[in-house]
């Protein structure tokens, strides 16, 4: 069987290490921390795990407190509650600050409780390989609607390009968590505000333009990075007298290389 490795995070010893030898029996590698600010500094230190579980009670940095923090540090790991205080638990800041995938209350068996984990990763696993899927085909398509720009609108097509290109790296450093093809798709659309109703049917396959058109909201940060983004993207590129210079910033940025013309004359 496939198994995860889990960071288990709990304030009592002898819960820790009980819980440890019941997940190690059903395969699973773990590792142990015994407060929140500990779970952390491993997080920081170590390759990343597959599902963290916390006790929610813990004095200092609360269980709640730490996922919290994990979902910043971890976002592609499963987050388990373990909690005896289940009638205390507010589901909704779980789920909405925490990003909880499943609650489990203290005292568990143990054949349950490696079932449920089992059961978390498998389904984690789905959602990232869809969402794997997904972020393919909506790469393809940005860059067959970049594509487009560059043939039909010369003078839009480098600072949108500029901006497609930097904005990923941007918002992980502000730790925005919008989809990276969301953003580059608002990019475009700030642009050029009918190009996907425009050129999405001639250029575009169905199922990428119907991606496309269900796109989700960006947030508030995200909206505003994009605005941001577009508007410093085109400041760079009509004040840069160097073109070697444009050539190296895109370079260092991932994505194909899509052909990057002359800077526009200046003064």
């Amino acid at each position: 069987m496939d198994v995860g490795r889990i960071l288990l995070v709990d304030d009592e010893p002898a819960i820790l290490t009980t819980t440890a030898r019941a997940l190690e029996r059903g395969g699973f590698v773990v590792e142990g921390a015994s407060s929140g600010r500990e779970a952390l500094a491993r997080l920081a230190a170590a390759s990343p795990f597959e599902l963290i579980m916390a006790d929610l009670v813990m004095p200092g940095m609360s269980g709640l407190a730490f996922l919290e923090r994990a979902t910043e540090l971890a976002p592609e790991s499963v987050l388990v509650a373990y909690t005896a205080a289940l009638q205390l638990v507010d589901a909704v800041d779980l789920v909405n600050k925490a990003r909880v995938f499943q609650v489990i209350e203290k005292p568990c068996d143990a054949d349950d409780l490696r079932a449920s984990l089992h059961e978390c990763l498998a389904q984690q696993r789905e959602l990232i390989l869809e969402r794997q899927v997904v972020a393919a085909a909506a790469s393809e398509g940005i860059e067959r609607l970049l594509q487009t720009l560059a043939a039909r609108e010369v003078s839009v097509y480098p600072p949108t390009l500029i901006a497609v290109r930097l904005i990923a790296g941007v918002a992980q450093e502000r730790r925005i968590r919008d989809r990276r093809w969301a953003l580059e798709l608002h990019v475009l659309r700030a642009a050029v505000p009918d190009l996907l109703e425009r050129d999405g049917p001639a250029f575009l396959a169905p199922t990428t333009l119907a991606l496309f058109a269900q796109a989700p909201a960006l947030s508030a940060a995200g909206s505003l990075l994009v605005e941001e983004t577009y508007q410093r993207a085109q400041h760079v590129w009509h004040a840069c007298r160097d073109r070697a210079v444009l050539e190296g910033l895109l370079a260092r940025t991932p994505g194909p290389r899509v052909w990057l013309p002359a800077a526009p004359a200046t003064d």
